[in-house]
């Protein structure tokens, strides 16, 4: 309890005033480490940009106090579903695939994978604890795969949590964010080569 109190002391000297400012943060192409080429991973996906399906579109994020209350947003003027779509689609053509993209509502033809999907969380949320916020970010979709006359789909999240003495800061948003984005890519990769083979 001694602990923290301390930290509520530390944190309320120190950050007074960012803990109350809207932080902005930029959506940049990620690249995720260990897609390499493979053989599994030929052939042709085709990709409908990811439709965004949250109901505030430009919060990604809150900033909380020491003791966990929201005191200001994380917000972004870019767009996730592009974000996400476009790391995903380098992403698998670095990995081998080749990816056309098309209209939503595409028909395969016959050995033709389609893949769209639907975003339903980007966030980033700090919790406090005794010494410092543990940051967590998430990256979630819905994904609707057809192959071979075959319609599946499958909620995929990626997450990832980093440790921070402030909730503050849009780098640090933005950071946890990217890395969950990666943990997201990786997942949906792994996904379409079990429905490919």
């Amino acid at each position: 309890m001694l602990r923290r109190f301390y930290f509520v002391i530390v944190a309320s000297i120190l950050f007074p005033a960012c803990a109350f400012v809207d932080n902005e943060i930029q959506l940049e192409y990620q690249y995720v480490p260990g897609s390499s080429v493979s053989a599994l991973k030929q052939g042709t996906i085709y990709l409908s940009l990811f439709e965004d399906r949250r109901i505030d579109k430009t919060k990604v994020g809150v900033i909380r106090n020491a003791y966990g209350m929201e005191t200001a947003k994380v917000l972004t003027k870019d767009d996730p579903a592009i974000w996400v779509s476009n790391t995903l689609k380098g992403n698998l053509e670095r990995s081998g695939y080749k990816v056309e993209t098309v209209e939503k509502g595409f028909s395969p033809g016959k050995g033709q994978f389609y893949l769209s999907g639907n975003i339903t969380k980007v966030y980033s949320d700090p919790k406090p604890g005794f010494w410092a916020f543990t940051v967590t970010g998430d990256v979630e979709a819905l994904l609707q795969a057809e192959f071979k006359g075959r319609r599946t789909q499958e909620m995929i999240a990626g997450h990832k949590e980093e440790t921070s003495i402030v909730s503050s800061g849009g780098e640090m948003h933005k950071g946890v964010l990217n890395q969950a984005l990666a943990d997201f890519v990786a997942k949906v990769s792994a996904w379409i080569e079990k429905l490919r083979n």
